[in-house]
C-alpha cells in the first residue's frame, strides 16, 4: 500500500522537505552583517505563520535611528507549500499604494542571491508626513521549503546599497552553506 501524502495549499503530493540538521533561527541575520553601529534585537516566533511550522524573525536596529531591519523565515514542511506561499507573498509585500512610489526591481541587489531557487529584491520611495521620503528595500526569497523576507530602508551614510548587497550575500551564504551536502 502507497500512502501519499498532500499539501493543502496546492493539492499535489507533498515533496516533504528533508530532516536538517540546523536549526530555521541559525539562518537569520545578525548584527555583523551590517556596518558598525547596528545591534540585534531577540529572536522572536510570530503568530502570523501563513501554514509554516516554523516562523521566527529578527529585528537589527541602528544606534543612529530609524526602522532597522527585519528578516523572516517561513519554514514549510511541503516544498510545494513554499513555492505557493512565494508566489503569494510578491503580491503582499511590494504593495500598490498612494504610501509608496513604484516598486522597482534592483538587479544589482538580486544577483546577491546567487543560491535562492526563486529571488526578488525591489525598492520603493515611501513618502513621510514631514513631506520628505525613505528609500524602503524588501526580498523575498524561496530556498528549497524557506519563503524569506527581509527589508529595511536605505539612509546612508547609515546604510547604503552596497552595505544592503553585503547583507543579502551574506543571507544568501548562510543558506547555501546551511543547505548545501
Amino acid at each position: 500500500m502507497v500512502l501519499l501524502l498532500f499539501s493543502c495549499v496546492t493539492c499535489l503530493p507533498c515533496q516533504r522537505a528533508p530532516e536538517r540538521d540546523f536549526t530555521t533561527e541559525s539562518l537569520l541575520m545578525d548584527d555583523s552583517m551590517f556596518p558598525p553601529g547596528w545591534k540585534n534585537r531577540p529572536i522572536i516566533p510570530t503568530a502570523d505563520s501563513h501554514g509554516a511550522f516554523e516562523h521566527p524573525m529578527r529585528h537589527v536596529i541602528s544606534e543612529r535611528g530609524g526602522d532597522g531591519a527585519v528578516h523572516e523565515i517561513y519554514r514549510y514542511e511541503c516544498v510545494n507549500d513554499a513555492r505557493q506561499e512565494y508566489k503569494r507573498q510578491l503580491d503582499v509585500l511590494f504593495p500598490e499604494t498612494q504610501r509608496y512610489d513604484e516598486w522597482r526591481p534592483r538587479e544589482n541587489l538580486h544577483t546577491a542571491l546567487v543560491f535562492a531557487d526563486e529571488a526578488y529584491v525591489a525598492c520603493a520611495n515611501r513618502r513621510l508626513l514631514n513631506g520628505r521620503g525613505i528609500t524602503d528595500c524588501r526580498m523575498l526569497a524561496r530556498y528549497h521549503e524557506y519563503v524569506v523576507r527581509f527589508h529595511t530602508e536605505v539612509i546612508p551614510p547609515h546604510l547604503t546599497f552596497e552595505d544592503l548587497g553585503t547583507i543579502l550575500r551574506s543571507i544568501d551564504h548562510k543558506f547555501s552553506s546551511a543547505i548545501q551536502p
